[in-house]
């Protein structure tokens, strides 16, 4: 959903959120109660449980990168997603702002912190008779999922990990080559 956020906001690199009110914003019943001048700090900078900044307006919330890249580009087409290109939820300056799809925007994240092998896309499997592999995975460019496992048995622990990651890096590659869109900073 797109407003006119030039109306309510202005950008501005100086603000931590980067956006500033335009206006003064009333709220109460009688719209009697200040709860911002023209040219404060709009939005909040996100807790530790939240990884991007908001902004109320009125009772709705909007996410503060997604406000500006609107102001910016204009509306965000359905489906897609504004990704901060250095992965850091804090840095809203244009700049750092790109609108992609789920996928390519999931080609920019970091380690995920329930990784247990310390390899993305990089995991411990067991077989259906309960032998254990290692299994490299990848989203193909259609966004289908693509594996291949790695015996424990056959190669050893250590080889069939070595191997594991080493095919993903090799896929990965090969992605990209084709436009996937991997960035250095995934699964870092």
């Amino acid at each position: 959903m797109s407003k006119n956020w030039h109306e309510l906001f202005m950008y501005d690199e100086s603000s931590p959120t980067f956006l500033r009110w335009k206006v003064d914003v009333l709220s109460g019943k009688q719209g009697n109660q200040q709860n911002a001048i023209a040219g404060d700090v709009a939005g909040s900078l996100p807790s530790s449980s939240r990884y991007h900044s908001t902004v109320a307006v009125g009772y709705e919330y909007f996410l503060v990168h997604r406000v500006i890249y609107e102001m910016c580009h204009g509306e965000i087409p359905a489906g897609m997603h504004v990704d901060h290109e250095d992965g850091n939820g804090y840095n809203n300056r244009i700049s750092n702002l790109r609108c992609v799809t789920r996928a390519v925007n999931m080609r920019n994240t970091k380690k995920r912190s329930d990784n247990r092998t310390g390899v993305t896309g990089v995991c411990e499997t067991k077989s259906r008779h309960g032998t254990m592999n290692i299994t490299a995975s990848w989203k193909k460019l259609d966004g289908k999922q693509g594996s291949k496992t790695f015996s424990v048995a056959k190669y050893g622990a250590d080889e069939a990990f070595r191997l594991a990651c080493e095919y993903r890096a090799a896929m990965v590659a090969e992605l990209n080559k084709a436009g996937a869109g991997y960035t250095e900073r995934h699964g870092k």
